[in-house]
């Protein structure tokens, strides 16, 4: 069985005010959500969570914020074969990891 891959991209959020109408032709509505307390990346330098809200799109959405929140980074992932990979690297916007989806929409769990 082939596992899907996704390209993963981090912006700040005046980066994200550039590319959000390029973010919702593709994807349509977009918002933004934090994981604080639930799915926190720890910086090793301080010892902190990043301080990160997700760019969530399509059926599984929460309620979000409607903007880019500033000293936020914003994060989301796109199938690595998907044209807007393209469209965002002419924005000078490129991946910042890949990762490999096993399961999604996975029922909240420890």
């Amino acid at each position: 069985m082939l596992l899907p891959l996704i390209v993963s991209n981090c912006l700040d959020s005046e980066k994200i005010k550039i590319i959000e109408p390029i973010l919702q032709e593709h994807l349509g509505p977009i918002s933004y959500v934090s994981f604080q307390g639930i799915k926190d990346i720890i910086l090793q330098s301080s010892q902190s969570a990043m301080p990160l809200f997700h760019i969530q799109f399509g059926l599984c959405t929460q309620k979000g914020y409607a903007n880019p929140i500033d000293g936020y980074i914003h994060m989301f992932c796109i199938p690595i074969g998907d044209p807007l990979v393209v469209i965002l690297e002419k924005q000078d916007v490129y991946p910042s990891a890949t990762a490999t989806v096993i399961h999604h929409g996975m029922k909240r769990w420890n």
